[in-house]
């Protein structure tokens, strides 16, 4: 029955709307059956990522990191393993285009990123027995401590979008996504206009030689 009406909908497009039978069956399978999908999808990620992420940010704590990172690792690995079955029925084409796996698998990538990262520098600390703050027991620690910001910037925006696209299930905050998204995706032009002046008048500054201090 699934496979049936997505063929249909595939081959008719917008004109389905003009048959109301087909119309009336396709919502009824989405409030009965995509929609709890959806929902049980969001709540694995809650638990089994957004939560224990969030844990092992702000634990100091070895073993509770250890294990909260395992919960997000299993995450992880499952929308792997769902990316890899869309792929194998859609082709790369259409996985290119679907916003949402672009999004589980840039989170991915840099959440593994960020555990690697994080286990080598946990077992330098082990080595070197250490007693030092983390940006002080680093070859380079300002470089390691970019790293380790610009990651966890990358994977809260990554996080946040997920979040904000797993709300489109429900009617009410799904109209409130495309305001966001409208909004967000109207600022690109004047965004991209900011950031060429900024970088206009730091680079005339850099010409002028200017000596601006940060007490000035």
């Amino acid at each position: 029955m699934h496979y049936i009406v997505y063929r249909i909908a595939r081959k008719y497009g917008n004109k389905i709307e003009q048959f109301d039978t087909l119309r009336a069956i396709i919502d009824y399978q989405f409030l009965h059956s995509t929609k709890k999908i959806f929902q049980v999808r969001f709540v694995n990620f809650c638990f089994f990522f957004l939560i224990p992420f969030l844990i092992q940010l702000f634990s100091a704590g070895q073993t509770l990191g250890y294990l909260m990172n395992f919960c997000c690792m299993t995450q992880v690995i499952a929308t792997l393993w769902h990316i890899r079955q869309y792929y194998s029925v859609e082709g790369m084409r259409k996985l290119s285009r679907k916003t949402s796996s672009i999004i589980d698998f840039a989170l991915a990538v840099s959440y593994i990123t960020y555990l690697v990262m994080r286990i080598n520098h946990n077992a330098e600390r082990s080595t070197n027995r250490s007693t030092l703050p983390d940006a002080e027991n680093t070859t380079d620690p300002s470089v390691n401590l970019a790293f380790s910001i610009l990651l966890n910037l990358a994977i809260s925006v990554l996080v946040s979008i997920k979040v904000m696209i797993a709300l489109k299930v429900d009617e009410e905050y799904g109209l409130l996504w495309q305001l966001v998204y409208k909004c967000l995706f109207e600022m690109w032009p004047f965004s991209v206009f900011l950031v060429i002046w900024l970088l206009f008048f730091a680079v005339l500054y850099k010409i002028l030689g200017s000596q601006a201090s940060a007490a000035q």
